[in-house]
């Protein structure tokens, strides 16, 4: 029962997973054992086939772990399995957060910069956020994911701009430095993506580059 809640509760991280993906995760040995071992965790489990067997966890297996995660089969399917291929290329870090947001402060400025502060009143603060894709701390840094699979260019370069004019503030949430990576599909994109994050730390792979 103990490797069944283990295996439950890396799902239930996940929110969804592959039986390839977990076979990496756990070392469940070859693929016909893997699949063995999850055709004994299908009573816990929703599965649906496309491509790969997709597996989450149904009222049973929350209920078993404790987990109020309640997960349906969404369009987005495809980008938190992509996800998962970061995690895992990334040495499945523990701290591993999907969807965070980064809340971070900003003075109000105009005018190439300047403050104004008429009356010695307090210049305006906005606050602002980022929802990044995934974070995970290791080694000193705050490791910022975003997986890029369905996004337009256009809404790419939109979410750098964000993460370039709020860096100093996005260093001051985590008192890390942060790195920024990203995974996309091509290396078309990928040379694009590198282009307009030259100024910060980066990475970025394509999806068949960590497979």
């Amino acid at each position: 029962m103990e490797r069944t809640e283990e295996l439950l509760m890396t799902i239930d991280k996940l929110k969804m997973t592959t039986i390839r993906q977990l076979r990496q995760i756990h070392q469940l040995g070859g693929y016909r054992n893997s699949a063995r071992i999850i055709e004994q965790l299908e009573p816990y489990l929703n599965v649906c086939r496309g491509r790969e067997k997709v597996i989450y966890l149904n009222k049973a297996g929350r209920e078993l772990i404790g987990s109020t995660k309640e997960i349906k089969k969404t369009p987005i399917m495809e980008h938190t399995l992509l996800g998962n291929d970061a995690y895992i290329y990334l040495g499945k870090p523990l701290n591993w957060q999907t969807e965070y947001v980064i809340e971070c402060e900003k003075k109000q400025k105009e005018l190439s910069g300047i403050v104004f502060n008429f009356n010695n009143k307090p210049a305006a603060i906005t606050k602002r956020k980022i929802i990044a894709d995934a974070v995970f701390i290791k080694q000193g840094y705050a490791h910022i994911v975003e997986i890029d699979n369905t996004r337009t260019m256009q809404d790419n370069l939109k979410k750098i701009n964000q993460y370039k004019e709020l860096w100093q503030q996005v260093k001051g949430h985590f008192e890390l430095t942060p790195m920024l990576y990203f995974f996309t599909t091509t290396d078309v994109r990928k040379k694009k993506l590198s282009e307009a994050l030259k100024s910060v730390n980066h990475k970025v792979y394509t999806f068949d580059e960590i497979k």
